[in-house]
């Protein structure tokens, strides 16, 4: 939302009347009065791509919208979302361009052209499959070790951040010297999601280890409330100390 009307200024009194309106309403040194709501931010994309011929005439405008599956579970909501994307461009004179990412849910895969997609997971499963076996190097049963290299990037979906996750559990895991079997059963104990992957960790941890990750997310959600505080780091002692004694932030 702010980067097409932030670059086109002269925009926003057309599309955001109602905003406008109360920008010039306020002070100039309390702007954090002026909020905008979901249906007024539905209702500016809906004037300046189909409603308003003249703005697309005018204006070029491209929107790299990523992860496009995390918006919602719900695939009614996913389809919703697909048509607008889809107004938006056929409507326009050539003037706007998408570039969208998700999984390939049906959804999505039947929503958008073959010939317009590409499949960012097979030109990165190269790398991945390098990477996995260069952290793993050290299993020493070879079937193991060629068996993860194979399985972790298929089951990653598109998701590198779970991959090295994954990739650092086995490694822990190895160095227990577990047998083959051993190791492909916690291989497969490891959930798919990354949301689920992140419950696992933080359920295998020691108890005191869940405190002082409860510490950490406490402290990060203060400093997005408390700006004066965002400056600390989240392993400084003191601050911990001072959550171990029952302090709260405000």
């Amino acid at each position: 939302m702010v980067r097409p009307y932030g670059g086109c200024p002269d925009l926003i009194e057309d599309v955001l009347p109602g905003l406008w309106k109360r920008a010039g309403e306020i002070p100039w040194y309390d702007r954090s009065l002026v909020g905008i709501s979901e249906k007024e931010v539905r209702d500016a994309f809906g004037q300046l791509m189909l409603h308003n011929s003249r703005f697309r005439e005018s204006h070029c405008f491209c929107f790299f919208i990523d992860g496009l599956d995390e918006y919602d579970e719900a695939e009614y909501v996913w389809r919703d979302m697909t048509n607008i994307l889809n107004d938006w461009h056929d409507e326009s004179p050539g003037t706007v361009k998408l570039c969208i990412s998700s999984r390939e849910d049906n959804v999505f895969m039947d929503a958008f052209p073959a010939d317009t997609r590409l499949r960012l997971h097979e030109l990165t499963k190269p790398d991945i499959e390098t990477y996995v076996r260069d952290k793993l190097g050290s299993i020493k049963y070879q079937d193991t070790k060629d068996l993860f290299v194979r399985e972790i990037p298929s089951r990653a979906h598109e998701i590198f951040l779970w991959v090295a996750l994954v990739v650092r559990l086995v490694r822990e895991q190895a160095e227990n010297d577990p047998s083959p079997t051993t190791l492909r059963k916690y291989m497969d104990s490891l959930p798919e999601k990354l949301e689920e992957l992140f419950q696992h960790i933080f359920d295998s941890m020691h108890k005191t280890d869940r405190i002082r990750a409860c510490q950490v997310l406490a402290m990060i959600r203060i400093s997005e409330k408390h700006l004066e505080i965002a400056w600390l780091a989240l392993h400084a002692y003191p601050l911990r100390h001072l959550f171990s004694r029952g302090v709260r932030g405000g």
